[in-house]
């Protein structure tokens, strides 16, 4: 087996992995009735949680409220048990309805970075600067010239993200960034949008591009990531959690609420970069809240993988997944590169949007193509099914229309003549007992 072949199985072991990590977490309900009411970690408002029997997904068998942002993570280690649902509902243990805050420990490799105090400027930055990796600090004239550490950078401060260390907590914070290609096919639907304010809800990178081509009075952006109020004015920025839609300071709610109340609601659309991580009806419900602060549904690109598609049309119908391939720059499951699955069919991520598909243009240099029976574009691979009378690949290959099921299936799907349906190599017809 050759270097390719290793790193392609590697991939698909990967993406494999992330699906069933979502289908694991089928075992877990939320309940988001009340969030504003439930109790507080640093993060904001707790979600509650319960955890379904294997044998009978009907009974809890556990209920608790854990942080929204880093369930499972060490960063929030806040847990607080729940009786058992009964007539009532469910009832909290015994417990504070506001949680103390906590300072969350650092690795070694955190308090090397060792992030500056996260003080707002108001914009009063200079455009260039010199920016220490090892402090994790932009550096005041004077001390430059005495500056030991050699990880020492020229930055452009209206890109911090292009030299902040991304954040790495894959469940809660993960700082994953669109690669230039990318960059510039969303850069062109927001061009070409009749919207003329943009609200950007964990995509900084998307937003620095934007506001430096001199709109920044119509762009917002609402993320996780505290080390930006450093380099954005309050009405620029807000420190914000989407799953539990928390804003980390008052006067940061406050802002956002004048940025999506100036104007019409039509007039504003809204780009979505959660962590693939995240439960699909967690940010739906953000998603909702959103929209109720708009005083409608405005239009949305939501960011994420094309296997989570049922899960956002359960909550969202009318969305439509494209079929143009986002790929990060610091994601190695996500970008485009020699000997990956990746560059053999592209990335997994896609966009979900509630505009109308045919008015996004993909490019054509890229292979996309426009299907007038399908009013929309499709990837070069995703060849229209006349019978199915869609162009139905999802997954970067080109499915085949299998008659006897009258349907469209992966092209490494075969009809099985005992269980009377498509599947890969397993035949899925159990075994009598």
């Amino acid at each position: 087996m050759n270097i390719v072949q290793k790193g392609i199985i590697q991939q698909s072991r990967i993406l494999f992995q992330m699906a069933h990590r979502n289908a694991y977490r089928d075992s877990f309900q939320v309940d988001l009735t009340g969030l504003e009411n439930n109790p507080q970690c640093p993060h904001g408002p707790m979600i509650l949680f319960h955890r379904a029997s294997t044998k009978k997904p009907s009974a809890i068998t556990e209920s608790f409220y854990a942080c929204s942002a880093y369930r499972e993570s060490k960063k929030c280690r806040l847990k607080i048990p729940c009786h058992k649902p009964g007539k009532q509902g469910v009832i909290p243990a015994k417990s504070t309805q506001e949680v103390p805050s906590q300072s969350p420990r650092l690795s070694g490799k955190d308090r090397k970075r060792k992030f500056d105090a996260v003080e707002s400027t108001g914009g009063s930055l200079p455009r260039e600067g010199w920016f220490c990796g090892h402090c994790g600090r932009l550096l005041e004239e004077d001390e430059v010239s005495s500056h030991k550490h050699k990880n020492l950078q020229k930055v452009d401060t209206r890109f911090p993200s292009r030299f902040l260390p991304p954040l790495d907590e894959e469940r809660g914070e993960a700082q994953y960034f669109f690669d230039d290609k990318s960059l510039k096919f969303l850069l062109n639907i927001l061009k070409a949008a009749k919207e003329k304010r943009v609200l950007y809800v964990g995509c900084p990178r998307l937003f620095e591009e934007a506001s430096s081509e001199g709109k920044g009075s119509s762009n917002f952006l609402l993320d996780i990531d505290g080390r930006f109020e450093r380099y954005f004015t309050p009405e620029q920025f807000a420190q914000y959690n989407m799953f539990n839609h928390h804003f980390y300071k008052t006067s940061g709610r406050e802002n956002y609420m004048a940025f999506v109340s100036r104007g019409e609601s039509k007039d504003l659309l809204m780009v979505m970069d959660p962590p693939f991580a995240g439960r699909v009806e967690v940010l739906a419900n953000n998603l909702r809240q959103i929209f109720a602060d708009i005083g409608s549904e405005g239009s949305v690109l939501w960011v994420f993988p094309y296997f989570f598609e049922k899960h956002v049309l359960r909550e969202f119908p009318h969305f439509h997944m494209l079929d143009y391939k986002i790929e990060y720059d610091n994601h190695n499951k996500f970008k485009a590169q020699k000997g990956t699955l990746v560059n053999k069919r592209g990335s997994p991520v896609r966009l979900f949007t509630n505009m109308e598909p045919e008015k996004i243009k993909h490019p054509f240099e890229e292979g996309y193509w426009f299907c007038a029976d399908c009013q929309r574009f499709s990837a070069s691979e995703n060849r229209h099914c006349f019978a199915c009378a869609k162009c139905p690949s999802t997954d970067g290959k080109s499915w085949w229309h299998c008659g006897k099921c009258n349907r469209c299936v992966k092209p490494d799907y075969h009809h099985c003549v005992k269980c009377q349906r498509c599947h890969a190599e397993k035949c899925l017809q159990r075994t009598p007992s």
